[in-house]
């Protein structure tokens, strides 16, 4: 059984899912703002990263993805030196960010497969319940009919 997309295992809509990765986006801005100063330069992607896995189980892999990218780039523009400007990423920054998204695509891919697998499983097991109702039921038929005919031989 292949399920194509999360159009099949979320009860939110693309709309919904979109519209909430936003607004978690902003409450992220503003928690990182606030943190900021405690937390200085020390891992300021890692709030974008977790909200990203936290969206990938809830939402799917294309609003992670759209957290992740927007979250890595407005965390470069407020969090990471020269503060509030683009400048062109070090060597060292190229490298973070070829491990910071290596490994952040495979969890969210990983989060993708096993929702697709759980839901095709909770499909399986509504076909099963459903053949075992059938089967129930025409057991039930079976034994009433052979009921009514014994009743009516003797």
């Amino acid at each position: 059984m292949q399920i194509k997309n999360t159009k099949s295992w979320s009860k939110y809509s693309r709309r919904q899912q979109y519209f909430i990765a936003t607004l978690l986006l902003f409450l992220i801005l503003f928690i990182q703002g606030v943190l900021f100063p405690a937390l200085g330069d020390y891992y300021p992607y890692a709030i974008f990263r977790f909200s990203a896995i936290f969206i990938a189980l809830r939402f799917g892999i294309g609003p992670s993805l759209y957290v992740f990218l927007t979250g890595t780039v407005v965390g470069n523009y407020f969090f990471i030196p020269p503060y509030g400007q683009f400048t062109p990423p070090s060597e060292e920054d190229l490298l973070d960010w070829i491990i910071l998204f290596g490994a952040s695509i495979a969890i969210l891919i990983l989060i993708e497969l096993v929702q697709r697998e759980r839901y095709a499983n909770e499909l399986l097991l509504k076909v099963a319940d459903s053949r075992y109702q059938s089967l129930l039921h025409r057991e039930n038929h079976r034994l009433i009919l052979n009921r009514k005919l014994s009743d009516k031989n003797n």
